[in-house]
């Protein structure tokens, strides 16, 4: 696996392009390829269509789902491979928020934030949380 930054998406389509046509997969084997949007994953299947000819064996999973397959292809059953949906880490998130100590000096802000909540602002402050790791 490798990862990628640049401050704009023209040079990580670049990098991209050159890399694919320089070390090209077998013909069977696919290159996968993380985006974080629908939008993204048309942009991208367009423009490697447009610089390579074709955008074909290239699939463009969200990241929840390659970690997903990542699971299950490395033997993690089924129900620790769900640990990561969305729901799932609101309620775990909202068992670790439940569980902070007040007085601990780290969680200042946030013990400061829950303290004039009820269950509801914690749980859903859990799951905007949740929300951005599944984003």
């Amino acid at each position: 696996m490798n990862v990628y930054i640049a401050p704009r998406l023209g040079v990580l389509r670049d990098h991209l392009v050159a890399r694919l046509q320089a070390a090209p997969l077998p013909p069977r084997d696919s290159e996968i390829i993380v985006v974080q949007s629908q939008g993204m994953r048309q942009w991208l299947t367009l423009a490697l269509a447009d610089a390579l000819g074709c955008a074909g064996s290239v699939e463009l999973p969200f990241p929840a789902r390659f970690v997903q397959t990542l699971a299950a292809a490395l033997g993690m059953p089924e129900n620790e491979v769900d640990a990561f949906s969305r729901e799932t880490m609101t309620w775990r998130l909202d068992a670790l928020l439940r569980g902070i100590d007040p007085r601990d000096p780290r969680y200042a802000a946030l013990s400061r934030y829950l303290e004039h909540g009820d269950d509801r602002m914690r749980f859903g402050l859990a799951a905007r949380v949740a929300a951005r790791f599944d984003d």
